[in-house]
């Protein structure tokens, strides 16, 4: 059995995956754990834009609105942006918008 003091070497993953890991320091014998929070970055609006169409052009179908907010989500996409982001596709003449069934 093996114990950890310490002075005790621990290899440890690059700094780059340890987002989200509790860290763990002994100072003076006393232990202590703090939450490392995850910085992850969002996606730009462009990249954003180019997500959504590929996955729309990805199946040949016709999409609600809701139906797109479930989609970017499940591409990282916040559902609160897929609105604007349609809109600004809608623009550059990317995709068509109509509504369907009204006058």
């Amino acid at each position: 059995s093996s114990t950890l003091n310490s002075r005790t070497p621990i290899a440890l993953p690059p700094f780059s995956s340890l987002a989200g890991c509790v860290e763990v320091s002994a100072p003076d014998k006393q232990r202590s754990l703090s939450l490392t929070m995850s910085k992850r970055k969002g996606l730009s609006f462009d990249e954003k834009k180019a997500v959504l169409l590929t996955a729309m052009q990805s199946e040949a179908v016709f999409y609600t609105l809701k139906e797109l907010e479930t989609l970017g989500k499940n591409k990282g996409v916040i559902p609160q942006a897929v609105k604007e982001v349609v809109e600004a596709l809608n623009a550059d003449g990317d995709v068509q918008n109509d509504r369907v069934g009204s006058q």
